[in-house]
Formats: structure tokens, C-alpha cells, sequence
């Protein structure tokens, strides 16, 4: 994105052009930093000592870096 001054534009102008470009990017950071198998509609919550949780899909316990991030399946779980 340009952040120069678009000949024309005043100050405000090029403030809520900087705040789109910032909202789209800041929306979409927190939605990938907020998908985890926690939150996932398909992953299958085990005992108190967290043996037996695994994924719904595939019926294997996710590894980390895909239980911290998320994956391309993941399905938001809404709580209500």
C-alpha cells in the first residue's frame, strides 16, 4: 500500500485509507492467531489428564503446531 498523500486527498482522507488497510490486515492476524483445536467444532475433548483428545476428521490427536494454529478445516465451535 502507498501511503503518500494521493494528490487532492486531505489529512482525513488518507487516515481512513490507512485505518481500512490496517483493519483488514489486524482482522485477519487475530483470526488466524484465534484458530486453534480448542475452539474447533470437529476436535474431541478427552479426560481430565487430556489423554484421548484428538480430531473429529482424521480421529488423531493433532500435533502442536497444528493444535496452536489451526488448520485448513477448522470450524469455529460457537459456544451457545
Amino acid at each position: 500500500m502507498n501511503f503518500n498523500k494521493p494528490e487532492g486527498a486531505n489529512r482525513g482522507e488518507v487516515i481512513r485509507g490507512v485505518a481500512e488497510y490496517l483493519d483488514e490486515k489486524v482482522r485477519r492476524a487475530l483470526d488466524e492467531a484465534t484458530r486453534t483445536c480448542l475452539n474447533c467444532e470437529h476436535f474431541i475433548e478427552g479426560p481430565p489428564d487430556r489423554t484421548g483428545e484428538k480430531c473429529g476428521l482424521n480421529g488423531l490427536m493433532p500435533p502442536p503446531s497444528i493444535a496452536a494454529r489451526g488448520c485448513d478445516d477448522h470450524l469455529d465451535k460457537i459456544p451457545f
